[in-house]
C-alpha cells in the first residue's frame, strides 16, 4: 500500500492497489509519455508488443505480437 507520488499536491502517483497497477494524473493539463523515436506498450515479459507509436510514421496495435492495426499518414491498413 505505498504509493510514489510527485508534485506540489501528489498530482501523479504510481500505485499497487492489490489488483491493478496504477499511474493517477490528478493534476492540471495531460499526462504526457514522451520517447524520442518511439514509444511501446509491452507485455509484462517484455518480449511482445501491443502498442507501438512511431515519431511522425504511425500508430500500430498488437493482438497477440501480431500486427493487426497500422495507420499511416495517407491509409488506414487493417492487417
Amino acid at each position: 500500500n505505498v504509493r510514489l507520488q510527485a508534485g506540489t499536491s501528489n498530482d501523479l502517483q504510481i500505485y499497487h492497489n492489490g489488483t491493478d497497477s496504477l499511474i493517477l494524473d490528478s493534476g492540471t493539463g495531460n499526462l504526457r509519455i514522451l520517447g524520442s523515436t518511439s514509444v511501446r506498450i509491452q507485455n509484462q515479459g517484455d518480449n511482445a508488443d501491443m502498442i507501438v507509436a512511431n515519431s511522425g510514421t504511425s500508430v500500430d496495435l498488437y493482438y497477440n505480437n501480431s500486427k493487426k492495426l497500422e495507420t499511416t499518414k495517407i491509409v488506414l491498413k487493417i492487417l
